[in-house]
Formats: C-alpha cells, sequence, structure tokens
C-alpha cells in the first residue's frame, strides 16, 4: 500500500487546504456561523485520517464539502434536539448572521406555527425523518417507507413538498413583516 502520509501527500494537503479552506468555510457558516472554522478543521481532519487509512478518495473537494455538511447537520440536530428535551424551544444561539432583522425567537414561532398546518401524517414523517424527537436518531426513507407502508420515492416526495412548503409560507411571512 502506498504511504499517503509522505511528503508528496502533504504537499497535496497543503494545497487542498489553501484552495479549499475559505470556500468550505463560506459553506459551512451558512448552517452553522459561529462554528464554521471548527468544522471546517474537523473535516480536514477526517480527510487526513481517512487518506492515512485508506488513501485520498476519487474527489476531495466533494468529499470534504459533503464531509463539512454532515458535521454542521449533525451539530445543528443534537443542538435541537438538546433543546427540545430541555423542555425550552429557545433556539441554540446560531451567531452572527443576515437574518438581524429579524428576533431568532420570531422565526422560531413562526416556523412552529407552520409545521403545525401541515397535516399530521407530513408533520409526523418530518418528525421522523429529521429525528426532532429527543433522544431519537433521524430514520431513512427506506426505514419511513416501512414505517408507513408506502414506498420511498411517495416519503421522499411527502418531505421535499412539505419543506418547500414551509419555504413558501416562510418567504410570505417575511415578505408581509414591517421593516423598522
Amino acid at each position: 500500500m502506498r504511504d499517503h502520509t509522505g511528503p508528496d501527500f502533504v504537499g497535496h494537503f497543503e494545497q487542498l487546504y489553501a484552495e479549499q479552506r475559505n470556500s468550505l468555510t463560506r459553506f459551512a457558516a451558512r448552517w452553522a456561523p459561529g462554528e464554521a472554522v471548527d468544522f471546517v478543521e474537523e473535516a480536514f481532519v477526517r480527510y487526513w485520517e481517512l487518506c492515512s487509512a485508506h488513501g485520498p478518495p476519487p474527489n476531495p473537494p466533494g468529499w470534504l464539502r459533503v464531509t463539512a455538511r454532515h458535521i454542521c447537520q449533525n451539530w445543528i440536530r443534537k443542538q435541537y434536539t438538546t433543546h427540545f428535551s430541555e423542555g425550552t424551544f429557545d433556539p441554540p444561539d446560531p451567531g452572527p448572521s443576515q437574518t438581524d432583522l429579524y428576533d431568532q425567537r420570531d422565526i422560531q414561532v413562526v416556523v412552529l406555527r407552520l409545521v403545525r398546518k401541515l397535516p399530521r401524517r407530513t408533520r409526523m414523517i418530518l418528525r421522523d425523518r429529521y429525528g426532532l424527537r429527543p433522544n431519537r436518531r433521524s430514520k431513512s426513507y427506506r426505514e419511513l417507507a416501512t414505517q408507513w407502508q408506502s414506498t420511498e420515492q411517495a416519503m421522499r416526495l411527502v418531505v421535499h413538498s412539505a419543506i418547500k412548503e414551509l419555504r413558501e409560507r416562510l418567504r410570505e411571512h417575511v415578505l408581509r413583516k414591517p421593516r423598522d
């Protein structure tokens, strides 16, 4: 097996880090603004570990982006699960964001209202898909299909349609909010 930690690999890693760090940080900041730098560093550590054990993946920038996204999503899921299990509905502090016009609590209240307007079955599918109940993991589309006696494609369509509807309703709400 080739040595994936030698001088050639270190040069490759440094070049990849220099090329991708800023782009990945901006990408991660959309998910978790206050934690983006740490999450990108974690993605690069995982990349180094992967290369040391198995060699580099076919598309390193793509692999890093997907890994950074997964790290962010897991952090978000953990933050919200923790808050829901504690019985509080205060959102975790996401750090500075572009939504300074709106209070984070206002946004969460609006989103919760919009989710409550969805049909019961859709709400339950979203809850199970994204693991929004305390101490529950998110379920795959296959698991949802088995649970709801349906097909994976139908579950994808339900989740996609619900998220699309939530986005549209939230956009309408934001456009109606008077600006000071």
